[in-house]
């Protein structure tokens, strides 16, 4: 990974998650605590969160991470993780394409082989029936803890590449799985999270998720998908929109929604309602100077869980004059997805906006 020197730390810690819990060099961590964490991993760094983002937000998140382990952390409090990443290969590809600082925010080191599932490589704990489906990144459930194998842009390439019938005819022939196998690094990192067993009484709804009133004007979106391009760029890319939106939590917290890990590839109705009365600050408008449309992007999963990237959910039909009149510095969107209609590329075009595929 660009900026990182791993040859030094790698496999300096050993790092298994099994059904029986999270274990660091042979001793068990019963929970995220960044304390306990820190007694088998040494003194973390903190990255705080972005002053524009803490401003506004309830709960800012900080960074913790201990560079040498490869190993990072989301904590609203500096008492506890959300969630936990360890870093598991390098990938140059990825790094150039993020548009976060990676020497800031990603461990300085990686984990590479001192990273095991059940005392195995992370390839062996996937059922054939989910490698065989294998896209941008594959669960893996333990017990209370899950996992988040993310797949390194070599891997993913195989089926990103291919058009619809061919990667259905990939998964059947077992193409998909076997491609993984081969790879010397199938997957670039870890997210790993931890659900506390259910007590007797019912928890409280967290509200995590509640909008965050404007303080002003907002911006107008007569095309969804494009809302969605731009929220995933203020949101989840910029960390600038607050609250961000985890699919998980309002779920939990809202009777008759369906629940992510049963979700059957489809937009989920009330978290699209969710995103269509988010009010986003006008004053954000100036932040966007580009958008990048991929399969992978924080907002697709959380709108669709288990989409699979086969139908035209998140297609762009078309932008209107007013919606692009709102970002006047925005010079290019990158479609790596496909997501552009012609005609949304023609207004793109006539707009000054540079489409690169």
């Amino acid at each position: 990974m660009d900026g990182q020197n791993s040859d030094a730390t790698a496999g300096r810690h050993r790092i298994d998650l099994s059904r029986r819990g999270l274990e660091i060099d042979g001793s068990r961590v019963t929970s995220l605590a960044i304390d306990e964490l820190s007694r088998a991993l040494g003194e973390p760094r903190i990255v705080a969160p972005d002053a524009r983002v803490e401003a506004g937000a309830k709960a800012p998140k900080s960074l913790v991470i201990w560079d040498d382990a490869g190993v990072w952390a989301w904590s609203t409090d500096l008492r506890s993780a959300t969630e936990l990443g360890v870093m598991i290969a390098e990938d140059a590809e990825w790094a150039d394409r993020v548009t976060f600082d990676i020497a800031e925010k990603r461990p300085r080191g990686i984990a590479a082989d001192g990273f095991t599932i059940e005392g195995g490589a992370p390839l062996e704990a996937i059922p054939e029936s989910d490698l065989r489906e294998a896209y941008l990144f594959v669960d893996v459930e333990l017990g209370d803890w899950d996992c988040t194998l993310m797949l390194t842009s070599e891997a993913a390439a195989f089926s990103r590449g291919m058009e619809v019938r061919d990667r259905l005819a990939a998964i059947d022939n077992g193409e998909v799985a076997a491609n993984l196998r081969a790879q010397q690094a199938p997957f670039r990192e870890a997210a790993i999270t931890h659900r506390a067993p259910a007590e007797n009484t019912p928890p409280q709804p967290s509200r995590s998720w509640a909008h965050t009133p404007a303080q002003g004007p907002v911006l107008h979106f007569d095309t969804p998908a494009f809302g969605y391009a731009v929220v995933q760029q203020l949101m989840y890319d910029l960390e600038l929109l607050d609250p961000q939106f985890d699919v998980h939590a309002f779920a939990g917290d809202t009777p008759g929604v369906t629940a992510p890990l049963e979700n059957d590839g489809t937009v989920i109705p009330e978290v699209a309602e969710w995103f269509a009365t988010l009010p986003v600050p006008a004053s954000l408008a100036e932040q966007v100077t580009e958008l990048y449309l991929d399969g992978g992007n924080d907002i697709y999963l959380q709108l669709a869980p288990q989409w699979d990237g086969e139908d035209e959910a998140f297609v762009i039909p078309t932008i209107s004059p007013q919606e692009l009149a709102q970002f006047p510095r925005l010079t290019t969107v990158e479609d790596v997805g496909g997501f552009l209609s012609d005609e949304a590329r023609r207004r793109l075009a006539e707009a000054g906006v540079a489409v690169v595929d």
